[in-house]
């Protein structure tokens, strides 16, 4: 009786395995937004001229052509 038991268990469990398996396989991949393929201007990463911060370009102070990650930074900054 108890390895009838231990049977249905396995059965089962390779059932509910394999469906889900099945079920992953027909989903339709995500798709890939414009920020996650490198090609949106706010995706490109720029590095701060005072402490070498690497941040998004979108969240950075832009003075001619540096970066910096604060103002703090930005009024520090002696080339």
């Amino acid at each position: 009786m108890f390895k009838i038991l231990l049977l249905a268990i396995a059965f089962w469990l390779l059932y509910s395995l394999l469906k889900r398996y099945r079920n992953n396989m027909n989903q339709q991949p995500p798709a890939q937004s414009k920020s996650q393929s490198g090609t949106n201007d706010n995706s490109l990463m720029v590095q701060c001229a005072y402490c070498q911060v690497h941040l998004p370009s979108n969240e950075s102070i832009k003075q001619g052509q540096l970066h910096f990650c604060s103002q703090d930074h930005a009024r520090q900054y002696q080339p």
